[in-house]
């Protein structure tokens, strides 16, 4: 009984530091979409660590397939028009460039 107790402490840690790799909380830089491609971009202004082909430093993600891509939109044009901070879970590559599952606009 108790190396399951360990076992599943170890896979909980585990699990916490992986979440926290994926996550990035930070100010956005500048936001918009490209007219041609439905492509939206998100620059911010901490690091993305991310093992994409591209990273210029922004977040891409395709605004008007994606379910969510207007809303996204709107909740970072929020952040960025209020100066508050928005966390991202990193989420791999769309088109070359790192991309994210979800973001949250943060009080403060």
């Amino acid at each position: 009984m108790h190396k399951i107790k360990i076992f599943s402490l170890l896979i909980l840690l585990f699990f916490t530091l992986s979440a926290k790799a994926n996550t990035l909380t930070t100010k956005i830089h500048k936001i918009g979409c490209h007219k041609q491609t439905n492509a939206c971009f998100v620059y911010v202004e901490e690091p993305i660590k991310s093992n994409c082909p591209s990273n210029d430093n922004s977040f891409r993600w395709d605004g008007t397939t994606d379910p969510s891509g207007k809303a996204i939109l709107s909740i970072l044009l929020t952040a960025h028009s209020t100066g508050k901070s928005v966390t991202f879970w990193e989420s791999g590559c769309f088109s070359d460039f790192p991309t994210f599952s979800f973001a949250t606009l943060n009080k403060i």
